[in-house]
C-alpha cells in the first residue's frame, strides 16, 4: 500500500480465513460496482484455503490478463458492466435452461482464447459438456476443447436461475 497512490479500494475477502455467505454476497456486490476488479490471491495455507474468491471470479467475471512477478500471482477480471458491452452477441438458447449471449475471441500467443457468456434461465438436473471447435473454411476441424463449463469445475446443474456464467477455453495452435 506504500506505492500506491491511486486510492482504489482494497478489499479482502473473506473477511476471515474460511469464506462464508457474505463473501458471496460482497462478490457480487463488488461485481456489480465496478468495471474491473484486480485479484491478488494469498497462499491458500494463509488465506481461502479452497481458493472460493477465486473461483467464484472465474465463473462471474471475464479474466482479461494474468501475470506473475515472482511468486505474486495478479489477475484481471472484467465484470459484467465491462464484458456485456464488449462481446459478440448471439442471444441463443440452449434447450429452456440457458441462453448463450455471446461470445469474445482473443488471441493467446499460440493459442486461441474462447470465452463463452452464459445466462442460466432455470436450475437443470442435467451435467451438459460444452463442445468448442474451430472450423477451417472447408469445415475441417483446426482445433477442440470440450468439456464441463468453466475448466471443468461449474456443471451446469450447479447454475442458479439468472446467474451469468463467464466460461473460458483455451484452443491449443489457434491464436496465429
Amino acid at each position: 500500500m506504500y506505492y500506491d497512490r491511486s486510492h482504489l479500494p482494497l478489499v479482502v475477502y473473506p473477511k476471515d480465513f474460511f469464506p462464508d455467505a457474505d463473501t458471496a454476497r460482497a462478490l457480487n456486490e463488488m461485481n456489480s460496482k465496478y468495471r474491473r476488479v484486480w485479484f491478488i490471491p494469498a497462499a491458500p495455507d494463509f488465506w481461502d484455503p479452497d481458493q472460493f474468491v477465486e473461483g467464484w471470479l472465474d465463473r462471474h467475471a471475464d479474466l482479461l490478463i494474468e501475470t506473475r512477478v515472482s511468486s505474486l500471482r495478479a489477475k484481471l477480471y472484467g465484470t459484467p458492466a465491462e464484458f456485456l458491452a464488449a462481446l459478440t452477441a448471439q442471444n441463443v438458447g440452449v434447450g429452456n435452461f440457458a441462453r448463450l449471449l455471446g461470445y469474445r475471441l482473443q488471441p493467446d500467443g499460440p493459442n486461441l482464447r474462447v470465452t463463452l457468456f452464459w445466462r442460466a434461465l432455470q436450475r437443470t438436473p442435467n451435467s451438459y459438456t460444452v463442445f468448442v471447435h474451430l472450423l477451417d473454411r472447408d469445415g475441417r476441424l483446426l482445433a477442440q476443447k470440450d468439456q464441463t463449463p468453466v475448466h471443468g469445475s461449474y456443471p451446469t446443474n450447479q447454475w442458479k436461475k439468472d446467474e451469468l456464467v463467464v466460461d473460458q477455453y483455451i484452443l491449443a495452435g489457434a491464436g496465429g
